[in-house]
């Protein structure tokens, strides 16, 4: 692997300064740095999209509990709370669906973390929102931050970046934040990643080497310097451009694997991240993550502290009340939760499928999503058709 070449970008800039420019922006007491630590075993983490479609909370739980895994559950995308989205009774709709899910789980001994897509079209409303959620009871927030796709995904630059770190980190000086790009570089390159790199407290990159094992990445991988051998985009690969992309930010590195993966893989994933510090994993996404990998993940367990739990779900001597006014919410409709975009479609040829209301307004952040990412080649397909229902999808 020969090292990068070319002019110096601002992410490439921003990095070598340790993210210094946006760390001052952003403000002392909202840096990365002030977390609180606890003294907790980390633990491996699956993310989930909606019970819905990954399972229902009990049988979640009871999985998780078993193997010793986390959860990261969805709670909102841009400023619309899952329940514009998401169907089931369980699905989150505010801060007091939070607290209710996150006792449900914590209560099985399964820690409660939560994830969001960030757009930037409203950076303070988005920021309030991530804060009620780590007031709720997650112990820590994920963001999915990854180019548009119309009108999904980052939709604003590195000053709205900057605005929705300020105001989070003012809302919540000691939450554990975590930002998950597509590791790929000319993929880092077109998100603001140094911004976010400045107020979080770890990176979690989605490091899914099968959605990635095609020509036009290979293509790409080796214009950016890369050697693809063989067997083409493996785990150890992915995780080695990962660790030359992002590692330069300075923040632990936390990778997600693709859980559709068969358990060798995920072996080899999990054991190499290990042998360059990435202790823990997260897997996407419970409901298509192989049945082995879960007794894999109890087994290579990470050995690291685990991120701090301040926010913790709150007294149930409010229950009565919570699941009052949820119920009164739930028969109301949804009342001001802003409706979100037009879907548009993207440089490959994609069509609407059918499904619940309001379902099909929401991306679907998921591993089979990918081929080359930003690329006018169609070679990245490999000739496969794809379809829209939320995420591109091949079928």
């Amino acid at each position: 692997m020969r090292a990068l070449s070319g002019t110096i970008s601002r992410r490439k800039l921003l990095a070598a300064l340790g993210a210094g420019v946006a760390a001052a922006a952003i403000g002392r007491s909202g840096s990365a740095d002030g977390a609180v630590q606890n003294k907790q075993r980390q633990n491996h983490l699956s993310w989930v999209w909606q019970f819905g479609e990954d399972g229902t909370p009990e049988h979640v739980r009871r999985v998780l509990s078993t193997f010793g895994v986390g959860i990261l559950l969805k709670t909102h995308d841009g400023a619309s709370w899952m329940s514009t989205f998401d169907q089931h009774e369980r699905a989150i709709g505010g801060p007091r669906d939070i607290q209710s899910v996150a006792r449900y789980f914590e209560s099985a001994g399964v820690p409660f973390h939560a994830w969001c897509v960030v757009k930037g079209n409203d950076p303070i409303r988005e920021a309030q929102m991530c804060a009620e959620v780590l007031s709720a009871g997650a112990r820590s927030l994920t963001f999915d931050l990854e180019p548009p796709e119309g009108g999904h995904y980052w939709q604003a630059g590195p000053d709205e970046a900057l605005e929705f770190g300020r105001e989070l980190r003012r809302l919540q000086p000691n939450a554990w934040l975590s930002v998950a790009p597509d590791p790929r570089p000319w993929q880092v390159d077109v998100v603001p990643m140094a911004e976010f790199a400045a107020f979080s407290n770890e990176i979690a990159p989605q490091t899914y080497w099968d959605t990635f094992n095609s020509s036009a990445n290979y293509r790409l991988l080796r214009d950016w310097g890369f050697e693809v051998g063989g067997d083409g985009v493996t785990p150890e690969l992915i995780l080695d451009v990962t660790n030359s992309a992002l590692g330069s930010f300075g923040r632990p590195i936390r990778p997600v694997g693709q859980g559709t993966a068969h358990t060798d893989a995920w072996r080899r994933f999990v054991g190499h991240g290990k042998s360059i510090g990435m202790d823990a994993v997260s897997v996407w996404r419970f409901g298509r993550t192989t049945p082995d990998v879960w007794p894999l993940l109890s087994e290579m367990r990470p050995n690291q502290i685990q991120p701090p739990s301040a926010n913790q779900p709150r007294d149930e001597r409010d229950d009565d009340e919570d699941d009052k006014e949820q119920e009164n919410r739930r028969s109301s409709g949804p009342g001001d939760t802003p409706q979100p975009a037009e879907k548009q479609t993207t440089t490959q040829s994609v069509t609407k499928s059918s499904g619940p209301k309001g379902k099909e307004d929401e991306p679907e952040k998921t591993s089979e999503k990918k081929g080359a990412g930003r690329l006018t080649d169609t070679s990245a397909n490999e000739g496969k058709e794809w379809r829209w229902d939320g995420e591109m999808r091949s079928r």
